[in-house]
C-alpha cells in the first residue's frame, strides 16, 4: 500500500539473507551473532541501495526460500534476477533493514508491529510445522534482542521496558544493545547512575563502535558535571563514519569543550554543526548560553532568537530571549 501510494521501489531485506552459513552453525552461534549475520548487508547496499540511490537500476539474485539447503547444509539464490529501478521514494523492507551499515543511506526508519500472535499465525499460513519449529528455536530469542525497547519505552511502560531488557540480558548478555538501553532507562527513568555507567561501559567494551552508546555516556557525564570525561566519548562517537546522529554528538563535544575552558573550540564545533542542522533547537541554546555567560549579549541574543525560530511552540526559547532583553535595558 506505501508503494503504491508513493509511487515508491521496493527492495526486500529477505533477499539478501545469508544464505552460505548452514543450519548447524546457525545453531552454534549466539543469538546476538545470529542477528548480527543474519543479512548479507554488503550485497545489499552494493547491489541494490547504492545504485538505485545514484538513480541507477539495480538487479541481484534473490535468496531461495523454495530450493530448501544445498548438500553442503548452505542455502542458494534463485537463477532469475530481480530487478529494480529508481524512484523518488525507495522502501527497504524487512526485520532487519535498519542494520547500522546501512544507517548512512536511511532516511527514515519506520517500526511496524503485530502481536506476536498475530505473526505467529501469518506464519503458520505460509510455513509448515516442522519448518516453524525449527525457525522458532534458531531466531525467537535473536529477533527480540534486535527489537528491544520498542513498544515498551513507545508506551511509556518503563517498568514494563526493563523487564524485557533484563529477560533480553538473561537470554544474551554479550549483546551490547541491551545494556545501551538498560543504561538509558537507570540514568533518565529510573535515578540509578551507578547503575548506568556500568552498562554504557559494558555496552561499548562490547562494541568499540557502538557510537550510540559513546554518546549517552558522555551525556550522561555531562549531566553530571564530568565534561572531561565525555570529551573522549564524543569523540570516538564522532570517529565512526557510519554514526547518524553526529550532529548531537557534536554539539555535546562543543559544550563539554566550553566547560573545560576551551571556549573557542567548543562554540566552533557548535556553529560547525547548525550550519548542517539549523534546526537543532538544543545546539542554538547552547550557542546563546555560551555567549551569555561571556557576556556577548548581542550574539547570545542572536543565538537565541534562532532557538525560538527554530522551535516557536518551546517556551524555554522565548524565556532565554527576554533574559537577554532585559540584561540589554
Amino acid at each position: 500500500m506505501a508503494a503504491q501510494a508513493l509511487n515508491a521501489t521496493v527492495v526486500a531485506s529477505d533477499d539478501f539473507f545469508a544464505g552460505e552459513i548452514t543450519d548447524d552453525e546457525w545453531e552454534k552461534r549466539r543469538p546476538s551473532e545470529r542477528a548480527a549475520s543474519a543479512l548479507d548487508w554488503r550485497r545489499l547496499r552494493i547491489e541494490a541501495l547504492e545504485p538505485l540511490l545514484a538513480g541507477k537500476s539495480a538487479q541481484w539474485h534473490a535468496f531461495d526460500f523454495e530450493a530448501g539447503t544445498r548438500d553442503d547444509g548452505t542455502y542458494g539464490l534463485r537463477a532469475d534476477l530481480t530487478k529494480r529501478y529508481p524512484a523518488t521514494v525507495i522502501i527497504l523492507d524487512g526485520a532487519y533493514s535498519t542494520r547500522p551499515e546501512l544507517a548512512d543511506l536511511i532516511d527514515l526508519t519506520v517500526l511496524v508491529d503485530a502481536p506476536a500472535e498475530i505473526r505467529r499465525h501469518r506464519l503458520a499460513m505460509r510455513e509448515a510445522p516442522a519448518f516453524l519449529e525449527a525457525w522458532h528455536k534458531c531466531w525467537d530469542a535473536a529477533e527480540i534482542h534486535y527489537d528491544l525497547g520498542t513498544n515498551m519505552l513507545q508506551n511509556g511502560d518503563v517498568q514494563g521496558a526493563l523487564k524485557e531488557y533484563l529477560d533480553a540480558e538473561k537470554e544474551d548478555e554479550d549483546l551490547p544493545q541491551t545494556h545501551n538501553a538498560l543504561g538509558v532507562l537507570y540514568a533518565y527513568s529510573l535515578a540509578r547512575p551507578e547503575n548506568a555507567e556500568e552498562h554504557f561501559r559494558q555496552a561499548i567494551a562490547l562494541d568499540k563502535d557502538f557510537s550510540e552508546a559513546r554518546n549517552n555516556l558522555g551525556s550522561f557525564y555531562v549531566a553530571r558535571g564530568r565534561f572531561a570525561e565525555a570529551i573522549p566519548q564524543f569523540e570516538q562517537a564522532l570517529a565512526n563514519p557510519l554514526y547518524r546522529d553526529r550532529i548531537i554528538a557534536e554539539t555535546n563535544l562543543g559544550w563539554a569543550l566550553y566547560k573545560t575552558g576551551q571556549p573557542e573550540k567548543g562554540m566552533r564545533r557548535i556553529e560547525s554543526a547548525l550550519v548542517i542542522a539549523p534546526k537543532y533547537c538544543l545546539g542554538w541554546r547552547q550557542l546563546g548560553t555560551i555567549h551569555a555567560e561571556r557576556g556577548e549579549l548581542r550574539a547570545a541574543g542572536d543565538a537565541f532568537a534562532k532557538y525560538a525560530a527554530a522551535c516557536p511552540g518551546t517556551a524555554d526559547a522565548h524565556l532565554q530571549s527576554g533574559k537577554i532583553l532585559a540584561r540589554q535595558t
